[in-house]
């Protein structure tokens, strides 16, 4: 009987865990492919993406406002509040680099 108790204890754990747990994960919008190493502020914590592009934020309260941050990528504010759901995807726009345009000529030097 007492083993019953521990696990009837140990799946209510896990379920009130998953229900807590809110995971993003970040893409590319042109791709739809996951961007890992997404680096995401609030106030001084940061947490970064792992290789799947997902990132727990259920520790942060309801009413933050995110920085999402990534090199390659425009940076985005996003408050928490409006996220819905455990598992969401939040897509980043691409940083798009113009240059003028440039012709390269090659010559054949003779020896």
């Amino acid at each position: 009987m007492k083993g019953i108790w521990i696990i009837g204890f140990i799946v209510v754990l896990f379920t009130v865990n998953s229900l807590s747990a809110q995971t993003i994960q970040v893409i590319d919008s042109e791709s739809n492919e996951v961007i890992s190493g997404v680096r995401i502020s609030y106030g001084s914590d940061t947490l970064f993406t792992d290789k799947n592009g997902q990132c727990d934020i259920s520790p942060w309260p309801g009413h933050s406002v995110m920085v999402i941050f990534h090199n390659d990528y425009q940076p985005q504010l996003l408050r928490k509040a409006r996220l819905q759901g455990n598992a969401l995807r939040i897509p980043l726009i691409p940083n798009n680099i113009y240059i003028n345009e440039i012709t390269v000529k090659a010559r054949r030097i003779q020896q």
